[in-house]
């Protein structure tokens, strides 16, 4: 398991730990002004002035929808590259080959696109 395999399943598990969504924000003013995160009627989150600015708790509130959102696309993307890459590869002699290329499994090009999503490449 790389290093960004290992960051989204703590993603993941965070994503299915927190109060199911969609969550809402509102300002509020009880004396002082607040601003509240909310799950239907369950508060998820409380900030007070100073402590968090309507902005942040516009971005807390949709992160409930965005991050899942975002895995998603990655699962998405994830299976395309998948997709293109296993044709490529056969067990040959005991040996793993490209079949694009002939080189020993996985190939430059294969190395090249795995060290370019983790961060590596250009």
């Amino acid at each position: 398991m790389t290093d960004i395999d290992k960051r989204l399943a703590e993603i993941r598990e965070r994503v299915e730990a927190a109060t199911p969504g969609p969550w809402q924000y509102r300002e509020t003013v009880f004396g002082a002004r607040s601003t509240t995160v909310m799950a239907g009627s369950t508060q998820v989150g409380y900030f007070s002035v100073g402590q968090a600015m309507p902005t942040d708790a516009k971005f807390i509130a949709h992160s409930r929808s965005d991050i899942p959102f975002l895995l998603a696309e990655l699962d998405k993307r994830q299976a395309a590259i998948d997709a293109v890459h296993r044709p490529h590869f056969e067990k040959t002699f005991g040996y793993d080959i490209c079949v694009g290329c002939s080189a020993q499994w996985p190939c430059p090009t294969v190395q090249a696109v795995h060290t370019a999503l983790e961060g590596g490449g250009a």
